[in-house]
This record gives structure tokens, sequence and C-alpha cells, in this order.
């Protein structure tokens, strides 16, 4: 069962992460700069606004709030994935203590879900009426979290999977 929920959890990333990059490439334009991560990074409404000002040049907000908002679904495929994937690795682990890792690393991709929620809200409020220096940071914050958080999960499941391999 778990194999299966894998399978479409990471068919439904797949295809929600290739929609959500199209859209980042006709933001960013060719410039990095202005895409969406540069945006959850800009860290003060100063960066922010250059970023906000250039997709108003190109009448690009609403694909901006449109990928914000798809993100929400993205984030429950991504952490449905990395979730279940850190679960399929800790399966035969008898230990207390790789399980209680397996436990606070599912906890990791949760939280760092949770984050996204926070810093996508953040930044549709930037966009919308409400722009302020708190938003900026408040996004800028919970992205730097999520990212180590991610990382931190993925480096132990491949640590885990390289085990696996060398051991059998």
């Amino acid at each position: 069962m778990k194999k299966k929920l894998l399978f479409w959890s990471f068919i439904g990333l797949l295809l929600s992460y290739l929609w959500i990059n199209h859209i980042d490439g006709i933001l960013q334009n060719g410039n990095f700069d202005f895409g969406i991560i540069a945006f959850e990074l800009a860290g003060n409404l100063s960066a922010s606004n250059i970023i906000i000002q250039q997709w108003e040049l190109q009448n690009l907000i609403y694909l901006a709030n449109f990928s914000l908002g798809f993100d929400y679904l993205f984030m429950l495929f991504y952490v449905s994935f990395l979730a279940i994937w850190t679960s399929i690795l800790s399966d035969g682990f008898y230990r207390k203590t790789f399980k209680l890792l397996t436990g606070l690393v599912i906890g990791f991709f949760i939280i760092a879900g949770v984050l996204d929620g926070i810093e996508n809200y953040a930044l549709l409020n930037l966009l919308g009426n409400n722009p302020s220096e708190i938003w900026s940071e408040l996004a800028f914050y919970c992205a730097s979290i999520k990212f180590g958080l991610i990382g931190l999960g993925i480096i132990y499941n491949l640590t885990i999977s390289v085990w696996r391999l060398v051991k059998t």
C-alpha cells in the first residue's frame, strides 16, 4: 500500500512541479532574480518590490498569484511523497533510535509544508493590498527554514538508501 501511495504522490509531485516550473519560467523571463524562489528569499520590502514591479511591468501579477495558490497543492504532494519515502526506508528498522529519527524526519517534512503555507500567505499579502516589511521577512525566514528542513530530510533519506545498498 505504501508503495502505491509513494507512486501516486510522486506522479502528483512531478506534474505539479512541472507546472509550477513552467509558470516560474514565465515569471523569470530569463532572469532568475525575478522568479518565485527569489521572491521567497527577497528578505526585505525593497527587494520584494523590485520583483513585484518587474512582474507588474510584464503584466504577470496574476500569474504570480496563481503560482502561489497552486503551490498549496504542490505542498501536499511533496510533503506526502517525502514522508512516505521516509516511512518506506524505515521499514525493517527495529532500534528505537532509528524509529525516532524517522519520526523526526517525517516531522521535518510536515513542518516544512506548514512553513511553506505561511510563506505563501505572506507573499500573497505582498502581492495584494498589504505590502509590508514584516511579510517579506516572514516569507524569507519561513522559506529558509523550509529549505533547510527539506534538505536535512533528503540527506537523511539518501544516507539510509546508500546504507541499505551497501548493507545488501
